[in-house]
């Protein structure tokens, strides 16, 4: 497991809705450890949490666009405008 990731992963064990170690966890599977899968688990779990931090829909969309799920992208992106 990446070094990062262990002290985000003990803040969800205190508390599971975290949006902001959510978040961050997104943003290291996004950019640092390159699994979308992951970061898309994570950015969607930190939307539920924090609906209105477009940062969160903005990045999921760049994980979709660079999935080529340019519909998906489209339509989270334009999600956080509502």
């Amino acid at each position: 497991m990446l070094a990062f990731v262990l002290p985000l992963a003990g803040a969800l064990a205190l508390y599971p809705h975290f949006a902001d170690a959510l978040f961050k966890l997104g943003v290291a599977y996004h950019t640092v450890a390159v699994d979308y899968d992951r970061a898309v688990f994570y950015y969607k779990r930190a939307m539920k949490e924090a609906p209105a931090a477009a940062i969160i829909y903005s990045n999921l969309g760049a994980v979709y666009e660079t999935l080529g799920k340019q519909e998906f992208a489209s339509i989270i992106t334009t999600k956080r405008w509502r």
